[in-house]
């Protein structure tokens, strides 16, 4: 899927079984307008509806899917979450944690089942919010990465070994 976050994001849910290849992809241009459009803001709504042709109602549901598909699924690291880039700024990581605990903080959406994702939001914002937090969490995730390439070596390595019986083995009887 190419195209902007908002075409994209209503291509999504037109083919939601595109969740998956999306989560792996770098996020599109315009991810900073499709969070402000899953907060429901009015204006916004209104001029991303007119411009794409789609009825309100429509582009928001389109928002939000993308959101908490594409950012907010299970294992998706802290830049993922907050909708940002590894080189994001400090304060559009601020903007984009504001926007999403706007839209799912549970005191705005009481017992509805989307506030599960404030969690997730601030635990993401906890881990980039200063940067010595960035920092050891950018070493933690390069850590894990280099210790997942290494193991993925290692089973390369190993794939070939094949059992084989001992040539002086105790044979149990049973």
């Amino acid at each position: 899927m190419e195209g902007n976050a908002l075409e994209v994001a209503l291509a999504l849910l037109r083919i939601p079984s595109m969740r998956v290849p999306l989560r792996q992809r770098p996020l599109p241009e315009g991810i900073d307008q499709l969070i402000v459009l899953a907060t429901g803001a009015v204006e916004p709504l209104a001029l991303a509806a007119a411009r794409s042709g789609e009825p309100q109602g429509q582009v928001l549901e389109a928002a939000r899917f993308y959101v908490r598909e594409v950012l907010l699924f299970p294992g998706a690291d802290a830049y993922r979450v907050l909708g940002v880039s590894a080189s994001a700024s400090d304060a559009q990581i601020k903007l984009h944690y504001r926007h999403l605990q706007h839209w799912l903080h549970p005191d705005r959406r009481g017992n509805d089942w989307e506030s599960v994702f404030a969690t997730r939001i601030n635990r993401a914002w906890n881990e980039l919010r200063t940067p010595e937090r960035r920092a050891a969490h950018d070493a933690r995730t390069q850590q894990a990465t280099s210790l997942e390439a290494a193991g993925a070596r290692h089973r390369v390595l190993v794939s070939g070994w094949r059992a084989a019986p001992a040539a002086n083995a105790i044979h149990w009887r049973g």
